[in-house]
């Protein structure tokens, strides 16, 4: 799961996460939470945004989102 603050999903953040998600193309699916300031929304991605993950993957997840987008 990614973490996203909704102030922190600008167009270019959601345009370069498309990027950084097809860069690691793979068969698990990735979601999407949306934190705001009183609640979550949680989005499942589509199959083309599926991932094969690693660390290379975290590594550029937390480069564009922060240190704090990848749940445990």
């Amino acid at each position: 799961m990614i973490t996203v603050q909704t102030h922190k999903a600008t167009e270019a953040v959601v345009t370069e996460l498309g990027d950084v998600l097809r860069t690691h193309r793979g068969k698990s699916e990735v979601r999407l939470h949306l934190q705001g300031d009183s609640r979550v929304e949680v989005m499942g991605l589509p199959v083309h945004l599926r991932v094969n993950p690693s660390p290379s993957l975290f590594g550029d997840l937390k480069v564009l989102l922060g240190p704090t987008c990848l749940d445990n």
